[in-house]
């Protein structure tokens, strides 16, 4: 069968620097994915696909230690699996 599921994350304004003097932004970045279950030549297998970051929400994590990476813009992931 067919599944759907869905992930919404917020984060608030965060302080970047330790002085106050830099903040990120409050953003929302939400997933989509669809998983259908079947059978392919009797063995089982799922056949999943995803959209991450489907706003394409531009923005940046912040890391304890002062770090920063970029959140990843929209992206598609497909993946088939089979139970043997």
């Amino acid at each position: 069968g067919v599944s759907i599921d869905m992930r919404v994350v917020h984060e608030g304004t965060r302080t970047a620097r330790a002085d106050n003097r830099l903040d990120i932004p409050a953003r929302t970045i939400i997933d989509i994915g669809a998983r259908y279950r079947t059978t392919v030549a009797k063995i089982p297998t799922v056949l999943r696909l995803q959209a991450r970051n489907v706003g394409n929400v531009y923005g940046w994590r912040v890391f304890g230690g002062g770090g920063f990476a970029p959140i990843p813009g929209r992206r598609i992931l497909a993946s088939l699996t089979a139970d043997f």
